[in-house]
């Protein structure tokens, strides 16, 4: 059974710009980012969000070690007519090019809309120069394992969207799991 969670699936449009893939490209057959630890959406919608804070964390880890809010990303509607639970997620990140993120510290909320949409409202122009510090200059479209395999090796993380079902989580190892495949009949 699938579950509603947030990520909501952008639709194709033919202005996202596309990763150029050197297709004889020799990948590695080990190869790991160092990500920090894995957050806790409990029962908010805010997946996206997190993935997204999650990759502003990595690309900002040299100069800026502190966690960022979740909360600031998801609640910031003002790029998408999108005001439900969840975000589209091509809205999410043309949003954070503009906006960006804050520190955690700033903003420590990760609550569901509309909530979180009204409390980034009131906060947004005054934290507006601080977000622009942690913002993403630009975002693309991947089509292919070998795309996908190039930018995690050029770019650091990436960011998609997929179903989700109940019998699905994250084993200790950090694999995603299902119940069901363990149900292989031998």
């Amino acid at each position: 059974m699938q579950h509603v969670l947030g990520a909501i699936f952008s639709p194709k449009d033919v202005r996202d710009y596309r990763i150029k893939v050197d297709m004889a490209q020799d990948f590695p057959e080990h190869f790991e980012l160092k990500l920090s630890t894995v957050k806790n959406q409990g029962s908010v919608g805010s997946c996206v969000a997190h993935a997204i804070a999650t990759t502003i964390e990595y690309h900002d880890r040299d100069v800026d070690p502190e966690s960022k809010s979740v909360g600031y990303i998801y609640g910031n509607r003002r790029l998408t007519t999108h005001r439900g639970v969840g975000l589209v997620t091509r809205d999410a990140l043309k949003t954070t090019c503009e906006y960006g993120d804050v520190g955690l510290k700033k903003f420590p909320y990760n609550k569901e809309v509309p909530d979180i949409i009204d409390a980034v409202e009131k906060i947004l122009d005054d934290y507006s120069s601080e977000g622009e510090l942690h913002r993403f200059k630009a975002y693309y479209k991947l089509n292919s394992i070998s795309e996908v395999k190039t930018a995690l090796m050029k770019d650091g993380p990436v960011i998609f969207a997929m179903n989700w079902y109940s019998d699905m989580y994250v084993d200790d190892y950090g694999f995603l799991m299902s119940k069901s495949d363990y149900d292989i009949p031998y």
